[in-house]
């Protein structure tokens, strides 16, 4: 079956006017949302590299930066990366290094050594006893085949069991490294002063500044400035690229403030509300695109806004700007 068209009938004594529209097919209208997406994403990331960089050049933002670098230098379990000229802590920095198993293991101890000191010396003696404790009885239950790396001798003192025959690059990825990561570093976050707070306000910067800045001046400029600036059909640089336009009931461009509330229910009631919904709105709003008659997604039903191939035809902006003629809708367009 062929697809219907829209007439528009003049109502002037002259020979009447055919205006063709269609809606455009599924896989165009796909097309032209990646396309939208991608260019919104490449706007997107710009903004946020420079957001970042101007948090990053503030002054609060740098004597954070200097506080946090200096109790990490101080703490024995974070090492300087010349490379990437910032503080790592010193299992990263030894995974990326090319140095033997043995001077990793000298490295690894002297680092927890360093850590308990520092422990006591940012909080009191009883805590740092406590942690010793703790590494003493992780290190008495780490087992491989139901062998110890770690016995009591004669003195009571805890010693690497070598009877074992365990390598020492497994002492330290079992054991050294272990502990640093899965017990070290928390007690760092927790127990050194300002850290915690520190962390805090570098997350807060990132999710209440600098991403939602970049989300909103992004999608504002792309889906919002850029089609009132493409007013005829209002256009995405997607929808010039395939040739489809906006139109309302009347079969005209949408009007600005029509838009503008298009705008506010696709921006607030789809992309902000799929972020805490884990995608719904938008998977709803692409199955009625999908599936619905009019081949309408949510913002787009909600304002009786339709989309139209203009290949062969014009969007007029107004009735008086073709010349009087009335348009004339007809019950739904069809895919082209």
């Amino acid at each position: 079956m062929e697809d219907e068209v829209y007439e528009v009938e003049k109502k002037v004594e002259k020979p009447g006017v055919v205006f063709e529209y269609y809606h455009p097919a599924f896989w165009k209208r796909v097309s032209i949302m990646v396309f939208d997406a991608l260019i919104w994403a490449l706007i997107c990331l710009g903004l946020f590299i420079g957001c970042r960089a101007i948090v990053q050049n503030t002054q609060t933002y740098k004597d954070n930066v200097a506080l946090l670098d200096e109790r990490k230098g101080e703490s024995g379990i974070f090492l300087y990366d010349a490379e990437q000229k910032r503080y790592v802590d010193i299992v990263s920095f030894y995974n990326s290094s090319d140095v033997a198993s043995s001077v990793e293991r000298i490295g690894l101890k002297k680092g927890i050594e360093t850590f308990f000191t520092y422990i006591g010396s940012v909080t009191d003696d009883t805590t740092e006893q406590k942690i010793r404790d703790e590494y003493d009885t992780f290190r008495l239950s780490v087992k491989t085949d139901n062998l110890n790396y770690f016995v009591k001798n004669d003195s009571d003192e805890i010693v690497e069991n070598l009877t074992a025959n365990f390598t020492i690059k497994q002492f330290n990825e079992n054991v050294y490294k272990y502990y640093v990561d899965n017990y070290a570093q928390g007690y760092f976050l927790q127990k050194t002063p300002n850290v915690l707070e520190i962390n805090k306000y570098f997350s807060n910067m990132l999710f209440f500044v600098e991403c939602p800045i970049a989300l909103i001046v992004s999608y504002s400029l792309y889906y919002l400035a850029v089609p009132l600036i493409l007013k005829r059909g209002k256009l995405t640089l997607g929808r010039l690229l395939f040739k489809t336009g906006l139109v309302d009931s009347r079969v005209l461009s949408v009007s600005w403030k029509r838009y503008l509330v298009r705008f506010c229910i696709m921006f607030c009631g789809e992309i902000v509300l799929s972020i805490f919904t884990f995608g719904i709105p938008l998977i709803i709003s692409f199955t009625m695109m999908a599936f619905t008659k009019k081949k309408q997604n949510f913002h787009d039903y909600m304002l009786g806004i339709e989309e139209v191939d203009y290949s062969e035809s014009r969007i007029f902006l107004s009735l008086e700007e073709a010349s009087g003629e009335s348009i004339k809708k007809a019950p739904d367009f069809r895919q082209k």
